[in-house]
């Protein structure tokens, strides 16, 4: 079966974009209606210190970037606090704006969990990314679980622009 991850975030990145897990027929899947929120927004000092202030997409520690991309599961990473203890989804591009971020140096975008902070009320405890789309640890989870359920198959993930 095919599961698409779909993506839906506001063009301004501090807000919150929401996700959902879609399957073949356009359904939405168990777990994901409604969608769950989820943070494509790139954290500020990071992106200063790598020479991309604005946060563009397009380039390295930007916001999340718009696009079609092929879905790989991938092992924890050891550091927890940032990604995680779950698997994580690893984004590769195939069409879009996420393929010119690419060659503009762009690598290893993902959607991960990681530690929830209390301050970060306004984004449901979630924490700015280096890049990347944090989701909370159920949805991870959920997430996973579809994937595994669904396997073999194909896993894709559509992240676009809402107005």
């Amino acid at each position: 079966m095919n599961l698409t991850i779909r993506i839906r975030m506001p063009k301004d990145r501090s807000k919150l974009a929401m996700i959902e897990a879609v399957g073949p027929d356009g359904e939405i899947l168990e777990g994901f209606d409604p969608p769950q929120s989820c943070l494509c927004l790139s954290d500020q000092e990071m992106a200063t210190k790598h020479g991309n202030p604005s946060r563009d997409p397009l380039r390295p520690f930007g916001d999340a970037c718009p696009g079609f991309y092929w879905v790989t599961v991938i092992p924890p990473a050891q550091n927890t606090h940032s990604y995680g203890s779950l698997r994580r989804l690893l984004l590769t591009p195939l069409s879009g704006p996420c393929v010119q971020a690419e060659a503009n140096g762009r690598t290893g975008e993902e959607i991960h969990e990681g530690d929830e902070n209390p301050y970060y009320t306004q984004w449901n405890f979630l924490r700015p990314t280096y890049g990347c789309v944090r989701v909370r640890q159920a949805t991870l989870k959920g997430l996973l679980a579809l994937i595994d359920k669904y396997s073999p198959g194909q896993v894709s993930a559509d992240l676009t622009e809402a107005a």
